[in-house]
């Protein structure tokens, strides 16, 4: 259809239009229907019956085979393929940045890696510092409790200090209805010293006060269980010294364990004999204290010199030299009686011959 054919249709169909809008329009579907198809009519090509002539605009590519030749004679991309390869390159983009995002996920784990373990070592030498600090606050607590131990161990001879200046004179009397009264504190010292028996911490002369303080005790204590009594021979058919009396860390003393299997078979020293009582009148004075480590070489050497230039209990002149049976009976320790007398006793003569004088086994009251 020509241009002006196409017009003239459109102007033939527009006054028919116009002649049934200027007339009464009633309310039927005719007109209204009649309206209706003068004005679509154009739009459908019902004002001609000739063939419709296709335009390189109107070209509907029916099959693939019309689109490629289509695009190959027109050397033009339809929308639609433009859409395809605008898909295509979208969908190799993705593939490019999944490339490069699997290549920062081969690096990652390395760095990761490294962080952790670098973050480990860090942890480990934190870890190591503690315990080091650790090991040196313990090696310190314990240097500390071992020093405290060391000190508490040591037993307390004070009481007994206490008791034995009260209820015994500087001549070695006890008062032994005295001590009956403090018997239970009595018996609690040497508690006491049972449970802290001596250690390989301890020097000499802390073990030795130990040992002269506890044999003392036992003894004074042995006298109170059956007192009142006469003598210590009064006590087991005269063999006192035979029973067992204290168990310290699970083995079993009588007082003759104490004096010559420990005291004197330890510490070889003659002058114990001058400082373990045995509840005697010629026995040496029971001391009227403790025996303590820090004074018991100077207490030692009182008790020596007292006991030897005491009349009553060794008789001693220019002319005569009669001795207490300790010097008889434990001669082995003084070595050369003779000698160690004259060390004591200034009006010694070692000219004279010694004899010994007879025991009293009468309580030391």
């Amino acid at each position: 259809m020509s241009f002006s054919t196409h017009l003239e249709c459109n102007f033939k169909n527009w006054l028919r239009v116009k002649v049934l809008i200027t007339k009464p329009i009633k309310k039927d579907m005719k007109s209204i229907l009649s309206i209706s198809l003068l004005v679509i009519a154009p739009l459908l090509g019902a004002c001609t019956s000739s063939p419709k002539v296709e335009t390189k605009t109107d070209v509907v590519v029916k099959t693939s085979e019309d689109k490629k030749d289509f695009n190959t004679n027109t050397n033009e991309t339809s929308p639609k393929d433009v859409k395809v390869k605008e898909s295509e390159n979208k969908t190799v983009m993705p593939t490019t940045n999944n490339t490069a995002s699997q290549k920062k996920v081969q690096v990652a784990p390395k760095v990761v890696k490294k962080v952790v373990e670098a973050k480990k070592e860090n942890i480990v030498k934190k870890v190591e510092k503690e315990v080091v600090k650790e090991k040196e606050v313990e090696k310190k607590v314990t240097e500390e409790t071992k020093i405290k131990k060391e000190i508490v161990a040591l037993p307390n001879h004070q009481v007994w200090d206490k008791l034995l200046a009260k209820y015994v004179t500087v001549a070695g009397n006890v008062d032994y209805d005295g001590l009956k009264s403090q018997h239970k504190i009595i018996k609690s010292y040497i508690k006491s010293l049972q449970e802290l028996p001596p250690t390989a911490n301890w020097d000499k002369n802390e073990e030795l006060a130990y040992w002269i303080n506890l044999y003392n005790a036992l003894t004074v204590n042995l006298i109170l269980d059956k007192y009142p009594i006469k003598s210590i021979m009064d006590i087991n058919g005269g063999k006192a010294w035979d029973l067992e009396v204290i168990q310290i860390n699970g083995k079993s003393y009588s007082l003759n364990d104490i004096e010559h299997n420990t005291i004197r078979k330890k510490f070889k020293e003659p002058r114990i004999h001058f400082a373990v009582n045995c509840a005697a009148a010629s026995c040496p004075k029971l001391l009227n204290g403790a025996f303590l480590p820090a004074k018991i070489e100077q207490q030692l050497d009182k008790q020596a010199r007292y006991f030897i230039n005491n009349t009553n209990k060794n008789k001693i002149s220019s002319s005569t030299t009669e001795l207490s049976q300790i010097f008889n009976w434990y001669g082995s320790d003084f070595g050369d009686i003779k000698k160690y007398i004259n060390k004591y006793h200034k009006d010694f003569n070692s000219e004279n011959t010694v004899s010994y004088l007879e025991y009293d086994w009468k309580l030391n009251k």
